[in-house]
């Protein structure tokens, strides 16, 4: 594969143990309760060259081209009443057995087995916390990690639950939306439509394609939008150019639309599954700690938790809250690893979490 490194310089986020410090203690870890790694840290989230690169950077050239302000204003108005259907987490679970996150560069199977690779790595680092009839969670980043950890690997594998189709014959870019809607690409797409990813708004087993969203809609890494971009957004350099709040006068300024310190609850994240799954959450009421909650939302926020930007938009909240994101991140990263697990052995232990901390049928 040629390589992209000249064509994309500074692609931002570089490997995860390259990241830049913020300005917080990080939060007390023992080498014994690290994840077991399939490889070098080092060689995680590579994004100057790799077999899977090209669609890894099309992922993101999508998403940094439609994600705007006015976009995700429309998604969370479509989402966030989490009215769409109705179904249990197991079964949501099981519909990404469809669903290979094109913004990975280091995963190319389907994202049902990282999410079960992501809560065993949890579960072997602590085994004491997180079971059916233990006491309530530690106020400590691992025993949030734990106690929210054990159930919340899904929360961060799931996807939107139905999405509006481009019309046969129509590129990326397309959009078939209500009249008026600005055309944020819901229709874009590339590749195979198994790599798209399930519809939560079809009926169980069956996978319908054309009311999927796009890949840059549910996955890979968020950044707020309605402010300037910073340059740890990967692929920031040559990426947001046809994006049209970065020639917005207010948008395109460092506090853009928000005022210093508003605090991360009050910005306007780039849309995806963090966001949705943490509105499903807590519509749902999940019995889960407030910082379980916290690290679904924000886990994906790479630029902040692991390169120290977009500080100037943080409240003392997100400062306290930054280790228990980076807590479930290191699981949900380094645990991602070719050999995958035996899901049928797995899936009867963690129906009995879901029982526990989010039963029943649940609004989507």
């Amino acid at each position: 594969m040629r390589s992209l490194r000249a064509a994309r310089p500074g692609a931002g986020s570089g490997p995860a143990d390259r990241a830049r410090p913020v300005s917080l203690q990080d939060a007390d870890a023992d080498p014994s309760e690290e994840p077991e790694s399939g490889k070098a840290k080092s060689e995680y989230r590579n994004y100057a060259e790799g077999k899977l690169l090209d669609r890894v950077y099309n992922t993101y050239l999508l998403m940094h081209t439609h994600q705007t302000v006015d976009f995700v204003r429309k998604k969370s108005a479509e989402y966030g009443s989490c009215s769409l259907r109705k179904m249990g987490a197991m079964e949501a679970l099981e519909l990404l057995d469809q669903l290979v996150d094109e913004s990975d560069p280091d995963v190319d199977f389907p994202n049902s087995y990282h999410a079960y690779q992501t809560a065993e790595g949890i579960r072997r680092a602590h085994p004491d916390k997180g079971g059916a009839a233990d006491p309530p969670p530690t106020r400590s980043p691992r025993g949030a990690a734990s106690r929210g950890g054990v159930t919340a690997p899904l929360a961060p594998r799931l996807v939107p639950p139905r999405g509006v189709a481009a019309r046969p014959g129509e590129g990326p870019g397309a959009v078939r939306g209500a009249p008026g809607e600005r055309d944020g690409g819901e229709g874009a797409g590339r590749g195979t439509p198994p790599a798209t990813g399930p519809s939560l708004g079809t009926p169980p087993g069956r996978w319908d394609a054309r009311r999927t969203p796009p890949q840059w809609a549910v996955v890979g890494d968020t950044f707020p939008v309605g402010c300037k971009v910073q340059k740890s957004v990967v692929f920031s350099d040559s990426t947001f150019h046809d994006n049209p709040d970065a020639r917005d006068p207010l948008y395109s300024t460092e506090h853009g639309m928000y005022r210093p310190h508003c605090g991360l609850e009050n910005v306007l994240m780039s849309w995806g599954h963090d966001e949705y799954m943490y509105r499903v959450m807590k519509f749902n009421g999940f019995a889960l700690p407030k910082e379980a909650f916290y690290m679904v939302r924000f886990h994906s926020f790479y630029p902040w938790h692991a390169h120290g930007d977009y500080l100037h938009l943080c409240a003392e909240e997100d400062l306290r809250m930054l280790p228990w994101v980076r807590e479930l991140n290191k699981f949900d990263l380094y645990t991602k690893q070719e050999e995958l697990p035996d899901v049928r052995q797995l899936r009867g232990y963690y129906q009995s979490l879901i029982d526990k901390y989010c039963p029943g049928q649940l609004c989507w």
